[in-house]
């Protein structure tokens, strides 16, 4: 009895005071599987994704510069006033004989540029991962260490209700 009254002393309560655990962890609605299946769901990874599909399109447009380039281009005047009705027509196909250092200079920053966004998207995948197994790591650690307040919560209270 002495112990519940000096606990109401120096609290300044109610002697018949209990203390109640009314935290509950709730276990996820996944594991961290799941969650790690998921991950390319995330927003940040398929920004990721999209911008390494940009660029290797950007890199096959690169090497299509060495392609030659056909046009077909006609004009057709219809007859105003004293003006004849004409037409003219004329196909040209350009072969980039002199443009290879310019191509391979535009193949070689596409191919930077996909490494760049390859290595982007390994990094992002990497971390996330990463950040999912220490969140799950936390929650495990986090309930462990709650059973363990709970089981100090009732040793303290036999031994207080030992004292007392």
């Amino acid at each position: 009895k002495a112990g519940k009254e000096r606990i109401a002393f120096l609290t300044n309560t109610n002697s018949d005071l209990k203390i109640i655990d009314d935290l509950k962890l709730s276990n996820p609605s996944y594991n961290s599987t799941e969650a790690l299946n998921k991950l390319e769901e995330r927003p940040d990874i398929r920004a990721a994704q999209t911008s390494l599909s940009i660029t290797r399109q950007r890199k096959l447009g690169a090497k299509g510069e060495f392609l030659p380039n056909v046009y077909v281009d006609g004009i057709y005047n219809f007859r105003q006033g004293s003006s004849r009705e004409s037409f003219f027509a004329q196909f040209i196909f350009e072969i980039p004989i002199f443009s290879g250092g310019k191509s391979i200079a535009a193949i070689q920053e596409a191919e930077s540029l996909e490494k760049e966004a390859e290595l982007n998207l390994g990094y992002l995948i990497k971390s996330s991962t990463e950040e999912i197994r220490k969140a799950y790591s936390a929650f495990l650690s986090s309930e462990k260490e709650a059973q363990a307040y709970k089981k100090a919560l009732d040793f303290a209270e036999k031994s207080h209700n030992l004292i007392s």
